[in-house]
């Protein structure tokens, strides 16, 4: 992929100066993928990042302003992707707005899964609460021309959640925002992996490969930032998410008390209790084999 204007401009000035991504990104506040991200494609930084890039650069602000320009006519060259992936914020981005990626994200489940429970008004409120507070904890699966056709989402969620996980009774009404964790602050968390649902018509290689990358890439980007997630539950209740779980290295812990496996499947078998420890890092876990920057980050934590 050629590089834009823009980052063309930033590696050069980078390497003229002798710094690695990785003294540019400690100078400025960010991550070396931010850094790689911006001199390998037309996406530009925010406003704080493009002051901190002028500074360590020195760059003038006529000369940033350019470079602007033609990034947007270089990266209007490119065709837009059939299918592109976005956080929760893509929302208030394009004007959708909070409560209608509420009321979309539950249409996804009804049109997906037969025993997915029935959300109420009062539930309705809560997980709309849940994704303005955790907009960076999901990822909507976007289609050209045709919007919101698949997302995945977990929250961070506290010791007593865990605790019904394990007993078999986890149930997702008792995930509210006084029961998760906000990520906001270096330490070591548990997740509970929600839903990842795609529309039956655009289920291929290409739009689970763009999932499946995302989540790895969420995690390699907390990890970065000094977040690290010891164990990953998720209740399976379809084939199609016990095969997608066993890829990444989930193991079986038990069924669940009341949740039910849903067409395509046995149903009035129970629906599966799965779950996924990072933490203590052990280098054969599967989940690592798809990101060797993941391996190495937390390879060379010493967590306890």
């Amino acid at each position: 992929m050629q590089n834009s204007p823009f980052g063309k401009m930033i590696q050069t000035k980078r390497l003229s100066l002798g710094l690695t991504q990785e003294e540019l990104a400690f100078r400025i506040g960010t991550t070396p993928r931010s850094i790689g991200r911006w001199e390998r494609t037309a996406k530009l930084p925010g406003v704080h990042n493009l002051i901190a890039l002028r500074r360590e650069l020195s760059l003038n602000v006529s000369e940033i302003e350019e470079l602007i320009q033609q990034n947007n006519a270089f990266g209007q060259l490119e065709p837009p992707a059939e299918y592109s992936v976005h956080d929760f914020n893509w929302c208030i981005k394009t004007g959708l707005g909070f409560e209608k990626l509420s009321t979309r994200l539950n249409e996804l489940n009804d049109e997906t899964y037969t025993t997915y429970p029935a959300f109420s008004s009062e539930s309705k409120i809560r997980w709309l609460e849940i994704h303005q507070l955790l907009p960076d904890c999901g990822r909507l699966l976007v289609k050209r021309n045709v919007g919101i056709v698949g997302y995945w989402h977990f929250v961070p969620i506290q010791k007593d959640l865990v605790t019904h996980f394990k007993n078999g009774d986890f149930d997702d009404s008792m995930v509210h925002p006084q029961s998760i964790n906000l990520l906001s602050a270096p330490g070591v968390y548990e997740i509970y992996f929600l839903d990842l649902t795609i529309l039956p018509e655009h289920r291929n290689f290409k739009t689970r490969s763009l999932m499946l990358q995302s989540f790895i890439g969420n995690l390699l980007d907390l990890a970065e930032y000094g977040i690290f997630i010891e164990c990953i539950y998720a209740v399976v209740i379809s084939k199609e998410a016990e095969l997608v779980a066993q890829s990444l290295g989930f193991e079986y812990h038990c069924n669940h008390a009341f949740y039910k496996m849903d067409a395509g499947s046995d149903k009035s078998a129970p629906a599966m209790n799965y779950y996924l420890p990072l933490i203590p890092y052990h280098k054969q876990a599967k989940i690592f084999s798809f990101s060797s920057d993941l391996r190495k980050i937390y390879s060379k934590q010493e967590f306890y």
